[in-house]
């Protein structure tokens, strides 16, 4: 029997483990199988129930793919090496969940599921529920805010750090991006009061050093200024022509 291969399976069984993946197959199923690199497919040979094997250990091996929703893609790429008691969307306890293995893809906001496609459904129910735990939010930054508060929290809170422009957008679980959020803002508002209070003192300097207005102006054309008196006379008092 000839089976053809998709560009995943085909990847697969010509990597550098190719072979490896190849024997497996072999042994597990009973059945002969030689990769054919010009038709891109997969010869099969022995009983019915060997080729059958076969193909189902080949479903298992491509699996299938489950859209995920940003939040949720950014929060297992960022546990993806943690452990199940470490973070809750650790790719360790999304495989308990699931009891598949599972892997994220870097390119697209998907979720590879090492399983059969009948499982597809299932899976997909699952992830929204677990899609439902994350969240996103962003925070306007002012013109002149310090950079370092960024990366202190970054490093402190749980949660993704996304700055783009003048806004930052924390990504997480609930809970974490909720409490992150009220952080960043509480660091913001210190930074901004000791600003305040410290252009205050410039601030009454300069009005002390105001100098006061002149009772005079200089007015005429000609190089000698000629002083104008601002002061009207009293009542009853003119000047001679």
């Amino acid at each position: 029997m000839t089976t053809p291969l998709s560009e995943d399976l085909l990847g697969l069984l010509s990597s550098r483990r190719g072979k490896q993946r190849l024997r497996a197959l072999q042994t597990q199923s009973g059945a002969h199988a030689e990769l054919d690199f010009q038709w891109r497919a997969l010869h099969l040979c022995g009983t019915r129930h060997a080729i059958l094997n076969a193909l189902a250990l080949l479903e298992l091996m491509e699996g299938f793919t489950v859209k995920l929703p940003s939040a949720l893609w950014t929060e297992l790429l960022r546990c993806r090496n943690l452990g199940v008691d470490e973070a809750p969307m650790s790719l360790a306890r999304i495989q308990e969940i699931l009891g598949r293995r599972v892997h994220v893809e870097r390119e697209t906001f998907a979720l590879r599921v090492f399983a059969p496609l009948a499982e597809r459904a299932a899976t997909a129910e699952t992830v929204q529920t677990l899609a439902s735990l994350c969240t996103k939010q962003t925070i306007e930054l002012p013109a002149d805010c310090d950079w370092n508060i960024i990366k202190e929290l970054q490093t402190s809170e749980k949660v993704t750090m996304k700055v783009e422009g003048n806004r930052v957008e924390l990504i997480g679980i609930v809970a974490a991006v909720e409490q992150a959020t009220k952080d960043l803002k509480k660091r913001l508002d210190c930074v901004a009061a000791e600003t305040t209070e410290e252009a205050k003192p410039i601030l009454l300097g300069a009005a002390l050093n105001k100098p006061k207005a002149d009772a005079t102006q200089w007015c005429g054309r000609d190089e000698t200024p000629q002083m104008v008196s601002l002061v009207r006379p009293p009542p009853g008092l003119t000047h001679s022509e």
